[in-house]
């Protein structure tokens, strides 16, 4: 009977164990996370005895520091252990306190410097909607200036262009006028030569009315001769 108590608890397995990472009761481990492969469970004997056995281990361990604790207060040396420990207790927590202070003022800083953050993105935000704009509008303006430029280069060249007409009417009339003044100066000579032809004519006029008027005399004279030859005769018949 012995033996066979001997091998059911060999079975047993420790106290604690671990299932990833946490450490929990072997029999409470095996009976919420059962192993994968059902045939290898141990029958429905072994786990109750494994229950048993556990809170059996539980209720032992728990009477066991009750009594501790027990004796313990019953010892002059625990009352001191408590108050030296209340005291590192206070001493850790006075040290504790600049720390608290710090990471108080730490938080209220980072606080502050995210608010500082918030209102700093706002400001960013605005001004890439006011780069935006002044983008755009330096587009705009680039676009125009592009316009008025070749508007300035057509006017420049409708500009140069008149000034070559311009230079040469301004030729022509220099050319007209000094044909002008040749004209001008023909058309006196021309006039002279009229007024010569005037004279000369007047004086051709005069000329042959003193011959008309020599002629006539020299009729008339001849006639008075012929006349006075004529009476001369006739007295002498």
């Amino acid at each position: 009977m012995r033996l066979q108590q001997e091998q059911k608890e060999a079975h047993l397995p420790a106290e604690l164990g671990t299932h990833e990472g946490l450490f929990v009761p072997r029999w409470a481990a095996e009976k919420v996370f059962p192993p994968s492969d059902f045939f290898q469970q141990p029958p429905a004997q072994v786990l109750i005895a494994r229950d048993l056995h556990g809170m059996k281990r539980t209720n032992c361990f728990l009477v066991s520091a009750v009594l501790a604790d027990h004796k313990l207060r019953c010892l002059p040396q625990y009352c001191q252990l408590i108050v030296r420990t209340w005291d590192f207790l206070l001493q850790q927590l006075m040290r504790l306190q600049p720390i608290a202070l710090s990471l108080f003022s730490i938080t209220h800083i980072t606080c502050v410097s995210i608010q500082i953050c918030h209102t700093l993105s706002k400001l960013l935000e605005e001004e890439k909607a006011r780069m935006t704009n002044i983008k755009d509008h330096g587009t705009q303006s680039k676009a125009l200036l592009q316009a008025s430029n070749q508007k300035r280069n057509l006017l420049s060249g409708e500009v140069r262009h008149l000034k070559a007409v311009l230079l040469e009417k301004q030729n022509k009339l220099k050319f007209c006028e000094l044909e002008t003044i040749k004209v001008e100066a023909h058309f006196d000579d021309i006039k002279k030569m009229l007024e010569v032809d005037i004279t000369v004519k007047d004086k051709t006029r005069e000329v042959e009315t003193t011959r008309i008027k020599t002629v006539e005399r020299d009729t008339k004279q001849i006639s008075a001769k012929t006349a006075l030859e004529n009476a001369k005769r006739a007295l002498e018949n």
